[in-house]
C-alpha cells in the first residue's frame, strides 16, 4: 500500500468482553458465597486446631493427675521439665519476633528519613542488615571494612604518636648538647 491509498477498517466492538450489569451483579453475588464458604472453612479449621489443643491439654493434665496418685516424681519432674523448655522456646522465639519488628521498624525509619517512597523501602533493607537490637535497644554494628580501618588509623595515631615522642626527645637531646666543629 503505498501513502496515497488508504484502506478503511470498520472495528466492530467485541461483545464477549462487556459485561452487563446482570452479570456484574452475578459475578458479585458468586464471589461473595465463595468468600462465605472461605471464612466457614477457615473457621472450621480453627476449631479443628483449638479442640486438637484441648484434647492435648486434658491428655497431659490426666497423665499428671495419674503421675501424682501413683507418686511417679520422675514422671511428674519430666513433664514439667517440658512444660518449662517449651515455655523457654515460646519465649525466646516471642523475644526474637519482637526484636525484629523494632529492628525493621528502626531501620524503615532512617530509610524513610533520608529516602522517598520505594527507595525507602529498598534502602531499610540495607540498612536494617546493619541494625542489632539489644536490652537497651536498637544499635548499628561496625561493617568488617570499617572495623579494620578503625583499627589501621588506631595503629596509626599510636605510631605518629611514639615518632612525636621521639622527635621529641631527640629534638631535646640535640638542643642540650653541643657539637665540636
Amino acid at each position: 500500500m503505498s501513502e496515497q491509498e488508504t484502506e478503511t477498517v470498520e472495528i466492530e466492538p467485541v461483545e464477549e468482553n462487556i459485561i452487563d450489569a446482570g452479570e456484574l451483579s452475578k459475578l458479585m453475588a458468586e464471589n461473595a458465597s465463595m468468600k462465605s464458604k472461605m471464612d466457614e472453612l477457615l473457621t472450621e479449621a480453627k476449631r479443628a486446631k483449638q479442640a486438637k489443643r484441648d484434647i492435648e491439654a486434658e491428655t497431659h493434665a490426666e497423665r499428671e493427675r495419674v503421675a501424682k496418685e501413683q507418686g511417679d516424681y520422675q514422671q511428674l519432674h519430666k513433664s514439667a521439665q517440658e512444660k518449662y523448655e517449651s515455655t523457654l522456646n515460646e519465649l525466646d522465639s516471642l523475644r526474637q519476633g519482637v526484636a525484629n519488628e523494632k529492628k525493621n521498624n528502626t531501620a524503615l525509619k532512617l530509610a524513610a528519613d533520608l529516602a522517598d517512597g520505594a527507595n525507602a523501602e529498598i534502602l531499610s533493607e540495607f540498612i536494617g542488615r546493619r541494625l542489632k537490637f539489644h536490652d537497651d535497644g536498637v544499635k548499628v554494628t561496625l561493617w568488617g571494612y570499617f572495623a579494620a580501618f578503625a583499627a589501621a588509623l588506631a595503629a596509626f595515631a599510636a605510631a605518629l604518636f611514639s615518632f612525636a615522642a621521639f622527635a621529641a626527645t631527640f629534638s631535646t637531646f640535640s638542643s642540650s648538647s653541643s657539637l665540636p666543629g
